[in-house]
C-alpha cells in the first residue's frame, strides 16, 4: 500500500518500475533516469502522481 509512504519514496518506486518498462520497450539500457519534477493531485479519494523524467542517456 502506498498510503503511509513519503511522496519522495513513492516517486523513487515509480521511477524504478517505469525505467524497467522503458528499457523493455526500447531495447536499451539507461544509465541515467531521474525525476526532474514531481507533483500529486488528489481526486475522488485517490492520488495521481505526475513525474517528469530527465536525463535519458543510454548505453549502446
Amino acid at each position: 500500500s502506498l498510503e503511509n509512504k513519503d511522496p519522495k519514496e513513492i516517486c523513487i518506486c515509480f521511477l524504478v518500475k517505469v525505467k524497467r518498462q522503458v528499457e523493455e520497450k526500447t531495447g536499451k539500457r539507461y544509465d541515467t533516469f531521474e525525476a526532474k519534477s514531481f507533483k500529486t493531485q488528489d481526486v475522488d479519494h485517490q492520488t495521481n502522481y505526475f513525474i517528469t523524467v530527465s536525463g535519458l542517456s543510454f548505453f549502446k
